[in-house]
């Protein structure tokens, strides 16, 4: 058995530090053989060990497919930059919300930001329209698969997250409209952002529960 001078407890565990205030736990003589107490937790990155594998397998093959097509392609500009930079937003944001454990909200909101300050930009320096070709529609893709993969990672409900992937979900179809509108010139880029939306708007609706039902009354005080 162990003591923590600081809490004035004894604790049966082979722990080195006392569970509540961490303070280094002094040994007392005793022929008993201790056994953790204490379940060990797995973490999200462990449990869904696969589909990590499995997202990063897809970034790897984005990311340098990208850049060699890019290559053979170099008088379209350097836009393989941006497609990297989104698997780049996308990882972080999925090993700090992980890790933080900070609302999926902030993930919508990020990327709804960022896609207006790109735009900006663009306009500001001619509007060579490099934000809505390419880098909002990688960047709408990455929040859409980052919120439902820290959603599956977190093991939360699915009404709990609908409400995020329904914002990024209806920003991503905004790209086929700025495509039949003129404003963006790519097809590919729109096109695969607009599908991955319009599949997420399909997904809620299959999955769409009485949970889920009653999250958007909620929400939208219906």
């Amino acid at each position: 058995m162990r003591y923590c001078e600081n809490c004035h407890i004894h604790i049966e565990n082979p722990r080195e530090s006392c569970p509540l205030c961490q303070n280094q736990l002094t040994s007392a003589a005793s022929s008993e053989k201790l056994t953790e107490a204490f379940p060990a937790m797995e973490s999200s990155f462990i449990k869904y060990k696969l589909l990590f594998q499995f997202l990063a397998f897809f970034s790897l093959i984005a990311g340098v497919g990208s850049l060699i097509v890019n290559l053979f392609f170099r008088n379209t500009g350097w836009w393989s930059s941006i497609i990297l930079a989104a698997i780049a937003y996308f990882w972080i944001a999925v090993v700090n919300l992980i890790r933080t454990k900070n609302s999926l909200g902030s993930i919508a909101r990020s990327a709804i930001i960022l896609s207006v300050l790109l735009f900006l930009l663009d306009f500001l320096y001619g509007f060579s329209r490099w934000s809505v070709n390419y880098a909002i529609p990688a960047l709408l893709v990455s929040g859409i698969i980052a919120v439902v993969t820290i959603s599956i990672a977190r093991g939360q409900d699915f009404a709990d997250f609908v409400l995020y992937v329904l914002i990024t979900s209806v920003s991503a179809l905004l790209c086929f409209i700025l495509l039949l509108t003129g404003v963006s010139t790519i097809l590919w880029p729109s096109l695969v952002c607009s599908l991955c939306g319009f599949l997420s708007l399909i997904g809620i609706f299959i999955f769409a529960d009485r949970n889920t039902i009653d999250e958007f009354k909620r929400r939208f005080h219906l």
